[in-house]
């Protein structure tokens, strides 16, 4: 489920196509099936999967899509701003879609009974340790420290030269952002103290989209050489990242606050 490599700015990528990655479309495409499939099977055997958890799988797969084909796609090729447009599809609206969605058990339902039984652990500790207190602010932590290493200049021109390099960048933005969200999602679940790591683990995501915005927006010159006369342009993508970037972690720490702030709440929080 990766975005198409948005590398024609400068370097060898300069040939890739604008019109789109067909590659990222048929991973999108596969797992979008997937999900549908596990769900069905999981219905069959008179499991309650929600169709609302199938849907918003299946909206997570198309805003990662939309990065991948015109306009987006394009645009990205030809600016910093609609380079950014793509980062936020996957953290801020992709990302949430598939932590909501809560895919593990669907996609595993997907896979022939002898793989799912080998795969079927590692899903239930990951969710375990990613909800989980340290794991909600080391993977706030993490989340930020990627969206901050890519946006500097040398990583940030090294993906655009080689796209497979480009496709990593988009990946562990999509996975460190994901896991974020899957935390976020179980807090809200549990309610009570479970509240406090996950607002601390989405402040950490705001304040990397707040921080970098702001330097670029500010900048008086610009960052990287693929973009070295569009001043203006880095400017915009500042403003994307530190508005509508900031703006999600803003209203998730916002709901968490006040179903913290529920009388009670610190009594004792519900189980996921």
């Amino acid at each position: 489920m990766l975005p198409g490599a948005a590398a024609a700015h400068s370097g060898p990528a300069v040939d890739a196509s604008a019109a789109g990655d067909p590659l990222a479309l048929a991973l999108v495409i596969t797992a979008a099936a997937a999900y549908v499939v596990g769900a069905r099977r999981l219905r069959a055997r008179g499991g309650s999967y929600r169709g609302a958890r199938e849907a918003a799988f299946l909206a997570g797969c198309a805003a990662v899509a939309v990065g991948s084909v015109e306009p987006v796609h394009g645009w990205a090729h030809r600016s910093l701003s609609g380079h950014m447009v793509q980062h936020l599809l996957l953290i801020v609206v992709a990302a949430p879609l598939f932590a909501l969605a809560r895919p593990a058990a669907a996609l595993l339902w997907s896979l022939p009974q002898p793989a799912r039984r080998r795969a079927g652990r590692l899903p239930r500790a990951l969710a375990s340790a990613g909800a989980s207190t340290s794991g909600l602010l080391v993977a706030g932590s993490l989340h930020a420290a990627v969206l901050v290493a890519w946006h500097l200049p040398g990583p940030y021109g090294a993906a655009l030269e080689r796209p497979s390099l480009h496709r990593l960048e988009h990946a562990t933005l999509l996975l460190s952002a994901t896991v974020v969200w899957w935390g976020l999602t179980v807090a809200w679940r549990r309610g009570g103290a479970a509240c406090v790591p996950a607002i601390g683990g989405a402040t950490l995501g705001m304040t990397a989209c707040g921080v970098l915005g702001l330097a670029m927006m500010f900048s008086s010159r610009p960052w990287y050489d693929a973009h070295v006369e569009a001043l203006a342009d880095q400017q915009i993508a500042g403003s994307l990242m530190w508005g509508p970037g900031g703006l999600v972690y803003a209203v998730a720490i916002s709901a968490l606050g006040l179903r913290l702030a529920r009388p009670g709440a610190m009594g004792g929080s519900r189980t996921a």
